[in-house]
């Protein structure tokens, strides 16, 4: 979620001294500061907002949400007490709490894009990508290039196919938050979706650069990249022809058919090839049991091939029992046409 940002003008100075410690990515010293400042004045509405914003960064979520109650509770037409409550509950998961506080936000105040950028992501983040573009939408005739609306729009414009305004949307934020970890990991995502490891690599190592202590969300996806930079071009080519037709609705494609039992492997070479990579040797939660199950369908594609084999010659199989799968092969790898 995006980070609440004090009024300009409205924030006492030491509560606004409390942002700056926010801006400069130190939440804790900010948090200690506003404990100071509650202590002192258990009604200052900016210190207690960024308490929330320190606690959030922090990770202290049921702490965060309890101190943005609290805020709620103190200042019922506070638009941003409301907008840092459903920042919180959005982080932890309770969207529809959190699409009811913003709705509430917006009532208040309909002029803030940034409010309309959160509706959109949770709209997303709740399978609805038609609600997520119309929210960003409204935001952006608030606000004509909004980041988070930019971003949302984007996101949601791939999750419906619409891939050349996905791509518009990218470039305008590109230039409007060229150093933003959230608009490079979100492009990372959509370009390692359609099958191109190189551009995806270039976007989470930025991300990774920009955010380093976001590597739990991030080193996954940028080991993935690293890892397909190293399949061969013609089944980069397979699989985003396969990924296109499973946009169109097509659940089968002689694409997938080629590419199911063939993928394996060449995960396997490249992670042969990557295993010196520092990304890839960094430790993860519950690695090694995806690890197992990988070179499980490995070994499982080998001894397919091998009982294939042994039944072709033990029981002579006549040749048009392998008909099938000569023509998917022909037919995925003469299919020329790019795909988007």
């Amino acid at each position: 979620m995006a980070a609440l940002e004090p009024s300009p003008g409205l924030a006492p100075r030491n509560a606004d001294y409390a942002w700056q410690l926010l801006r400069l990515r130190q939440p804790a010293a900010a948090l200690e500061l506003t404990a100071q400042l509650l202590a002192a004045n258990p009604s200052d509405a900016e210190a207690l907002l960024a308490r929330v914003e320190a606690l959030r960064r922090l990770a202290r979520l049921a702490e965060a949400a309890e101190a943005a109650s609290t805020a709620v509770a103190q200042a019922p037409q506070s638009d941003r007490a409301f907008a840092a409550l459903a920042q919180v509950r959005g982080q932890q998961g309770h969207l529809q709490e959190a699409q009811k506080a913003i709705g509430e936000a917006l009532r208040l105040d309909p002029l803030d894009a940034s409010y309309h950028g959160l509706l959109a992501q949770l709209h997303y983040l709740q399978q609805r990508p038609t609600a997520a573009i119309a929210s960003a939408e409204a935001g952006l005739r608030v606000h004509a290039r909004h980041p988070d609306c930019l971003l949302w729009r984007a996101v949601a414009a791939e999750k419906l196919g619409r891939f050349l305004d996905a791509d518009g949307d990218f470039s305008l934020l590109r230039k409007q938050a060229p150093t933003s970890a959230l608009a490079h990991l979100w492009r990372g995502r959509v370009l390692l979706g359609r099958y191109e490891p190189q551009a995806a690599n270039t976007h989470l190592s930025e991300a990774l650069r920009l955010a380093p202590t976001t590597s739990t969300e991030l080193v996954p996806l940028l080991r993935r990249a690293r890892r397909r930079q190293h399949w061969p071009a013609w089944l980069l080519r397979l699989q985003r022809q396969r990924q296109r037709k499973l946009s169109q609705g097509s659940l089968f494609s002689w694409e997938g058919l080629v590419a199911a039992p063939i993928t394996p492997l060449y995960w396997g070479l490249a992670r042969w090839r990557t295993r010196r990579d520092p990304v890839v040797q960094r430790p993860l939660p519950g690695e090694r049991r995806a690890i197992i199950r990988q070179w499980l369908a490995i070994i499982l594609l080998g001894a397919t091939l091998l009982s294939l084999t042994y039944c072709a010659i033990a029981f002579e199989w006549p040749p048009y029992v392998f008909i099938v799968p000569v023509i998917a092969l022909i037919r995925a790898l003469g299919d020329k046409r790019p795909a988007r």
